[in-house]
């Protein structure tokens, strides 16, 4: 299963919820903290667990979550654990932290449709990559169970 976590800010909600249904598939889980979190989990220790499980972190960034506590230590979070991190800017002009360096962004407002397209295929790829991978570890691990096995009679 390939994992994307979305961060966001309250007011982006609707735009987390709307890649959440565009992305997932039957091999790409998508968390969104405010359906995938149990009500009385603690906050901090779920996201912190899903950020460090995620193949992908996605930031939707606007002016709301340049300013959000949270979003940030998000993304300081993600950073530290070295994930793969796609930045989406859904507001021009938001400056993006330096923390981010030179990482590519998606800019949203600039041929919508063209773009969601293009997040679509890369998650796509990226999840099947996963899986291929997946399967190529198992059966190299069956492989060498079977030669080991066969090895000790």
């Amino acid at each position: 299963m390939y994992n994307i976590f979305i961060s966001y800010s309250q007011p982006e909600l609707d735009w987390a919820e709307y890649l959440k249904q565009h992305l997932s598939s039957t091999n790409v889980n998508v968390y969104v903290a405010e359906y995938n979190l149990p009500a009385g989990s603690s906050l901090s220790s779920e996201i912190s667990t899903q950020i460090k499980n995620c193949d992908l972190y996605v930031l939707l960034w606007t002016h709301n979550s340049s300013t959000s506590t949270y979003v940030n230590q998000e993304l300081f979070l993600a950073k530290t654990e070295e994930k793969d991190i796609l930045p989406i800017l859904l507001q021009p002009g938001i400056p993006f932290p330096s923390l981010l360096g030179d990482i590519k962004y998606l800019d949203i407002a600039k041929a919508p449709e063209f773009q969601l397209s293009w997040l679509r295929d890369f998650v796509q790829k990226r999840a099947q990559s996963k899986t291929l991978s997946n399967i190529v570890a198992l059966g190299l691990l069956g492989l060498v169970a079977y030669v080991a096995f066969h090895n000790s009679n």
